[in-house]
């Protein structure tokens, strides 16, 4: 009796450290982010946007048929940018392909329009929903993230503000 007792002691000590620990995968397999920052744009950031910073949360909404193949893809996006300077305008956001340092094409743009998000206090958030991605981009995102970028534009550096490689 002593010995089922122990292991019941050691069963229950196991699963109680077993559900302490966090778990070993993101919660959504399907997201990507990125650490947005002005000094990854090329060309540099100048003036004084150079010291913004942010980070873009990219969750993306797949169909899929019996054999894994994405057959339909959608992105919501939420992007927070910090230490902006006063009058700073917004006027794009996009997913770019290109490694590190490289810039690249527009594949997926996040739909956002001059004017519609407002800098207030030197920050700014906005999440835009419904976003389609092709479906061999929302492949190519998923298997390979790292070759992908996230920035956005504004007024002034219109080649972009910040920008951040994408990861899981």
């Amino acid at each position: 009796m002593r010995r089922g007792l122990q292991f019941a002691c050691l069963a229950l000590w196991v699963a109680a450290a077993g559900a302490c620990n966090p778990p070993t995968k993101p919660s959504d397999p399907n997201g990507l982010a990125a650490t947005l920052q002005a000094f990854s744009v090329v060309p540099p950031v100048i003036g004084a946007e150079a010291q913004s910073t942010g980070v873009a949360t990219i969750s993306l909404q797949l169909m899929r048929d019996s054999s894994g193949t994405i057959t339909s893809a959608t992105a919501t996006f939420q992007v927070t940018l910090t230490n902006l300077p006063s009058g700073t305008a917004i006027t794009q956001a996009h997913i770019h392909l290109g490694d590190l340092g490289v810039p690249g094409g527009i594949l997926v743009d996040t739909g956002l329009i001059d004017g519609e998000v407002t800098v207030v206090n030197g920050n700014v958030t906005f999440t835009h929903q419904g976003i389609v991605i092709p479906n061999n981009v929302a492949q190519e995102l998923l298997a390979s993230p790292i070759t992908f970028y996230f920035t956005l534009h504004s007024v002034r550096n219109p080649e972009g503000i910040v920008r951040g490689q994408l990861s899981h």
